[in-house]
């Protein structure tokens, strides 16, 4: 009998040793955990570049792929008109970009541009956009490409346009010009052209004719281009001026503004009260063929009002005219079929159409 629980004493020990090794080694496990950090540290967030890389090497994730989206639309917002949508004007101005095998250099500030560059009209262009991003005047655009003098408004997709480099004119040297009569020209000084480096002048330099200065900061004068229609010259590149001139009167317009009447036509009633539309000398007051009875008034700055058909004219030749002050009466004198006035803007001799220069009713 005392045979039978020798065993069972030692396998009860035995048990004991073991619970007690087991605790030990769970108080070192957790004794060890607390010298231990349970998370890891804090690593810094990708930036923004770094997330669309690693959007990328994943397979491109939903959020990755608007992320992505987002930057290409900022860029595009951002960047500068694409540099293969203009090219210098001159073939002899090279690219600036480095030769094959040149070392590369850590990006640096972009010298101002020097030279006048050809671009090429992109969709949705127009231009005073094109000069905002150019960092140069709506003008500057317009004087030098003529044929934006005649409209600036009618762009044409893959048209050329001449860019200067800063705001101002670009000259062409005629034969006899001189440095001080450009100057005068274009309401600057002689030593301003001079002092810009690009035009490589001195004082004492000789201008050739055929040769390309650009004038910063000039003002080119304007240059009527003159039209002859049916009914007479017109001036094709007169730029409109809304609110310029005031109404002549009250009334309906019946006829407007064409090849065949360089005029419009303001119908109301016999006796309605005409105004001169603007401050100004009369150089006209009484018969003119077919317009009757007829006032016209010299603005200055190259503007000529006309008022025709007039029942009565209430001002005399060489008298000075206020703006809105009565001038005549409304009526059917001359050609004509009944009560109107005839009312033409003249612009350094050709014809505009009025309701370009008069406030929108």
């Amino acid at each position: 009998m005392e045979g039978l629980k020798a065993p069972g004493r030692f396998l009860q020990r035995s048990r004991l040793a073991l619970m007690l090794a087991l605790s030990a080694l769970g108080l070192s496990l957790i004794t060890s955990a607390l010298h231990y950090p349970v998370t890891s540290p804090a690593l810094p967030s990708p930036s923004p570049r770094q997330a669309t890389a690693a959007a990328s090497a994943r397979g491109a994730s939903a959020s990755g792929r608007q992320w992505l989206a987002f930057e290409r639309r900022t860029l595009a917002r951002e960047a500068p008109l694409s540099e293969t949508s203009w090219r210098p004007a001159s073939a002899s101005l090279g690219t600036g970009g480095p030769a094959e095998g040149d070392e590369a250099t850590a990006p640096t500030a972009a010298a101002p541009r020097t030279e006048v560059i050809v671009y090429t009209v992109q969709p949705g262009d127009y231009v005073q956009e094109i000069a905002r991003r150019f960092g140069i005047s709506q003008d500057t655009v317009i004087w030098a490409n003529d044929r934006l003098e005649l409209d600036p408004d009618l762009l044409s997709v893959g048209e050329e346009l001449n860019i200067l480099p800063v705001t101002g004119v670009w000259h062409t040297v005629k034969a006899g010009e001189t440095l001080a009569g450009i100057a005068q020209r274009y309401q600057v000084t002689p030593q301003q052209i001079i002092n810009y480096l690009p035009n490589g002048l001195t004082a004492s330099a000789r201008l050739v004719p055929g040769q390309k200065l650009i004038i910063p900061d000039g003002v080119k004068p304007f240059e009527p281009r003159l039209v002859q229609t049916e009914a007479g010259a017109v001036t094709v590149n007169a730029r409109p001026e809304l609110g310029r001139f005031i109404w002549p009167c009250s009334g309906a317009i019946t006829t407007p503004f064409g090849p065949q009447h360089l005029a419009i036509d303001i119908a109301n009633r016999a006796g309605t009260p005409i105004y001169a539309a603007a401050a100004g000398t009369v150089t006209l007051a009484g018969p003119h063929g077919t317009l009757g009875n007829t006032v016209r008034i010299e603005h200055g700055d190259g503007y000529v009002t006309v008022y025709g058909h007039l029942q009565t004219i209430l001002v005399q030749l060489g008298q000075r005219v206020q703006q809105g002050q009565q001038i005549g009466e409304m009526g059917s004198t001359g050609h004509s079929t009944g009560p109107h006035v005839h009312f033409m803007i003249n612009y350094y001799g050709g014809a505009v159409n009025p309701v370009r220069y008069l406030p929108r009713q």
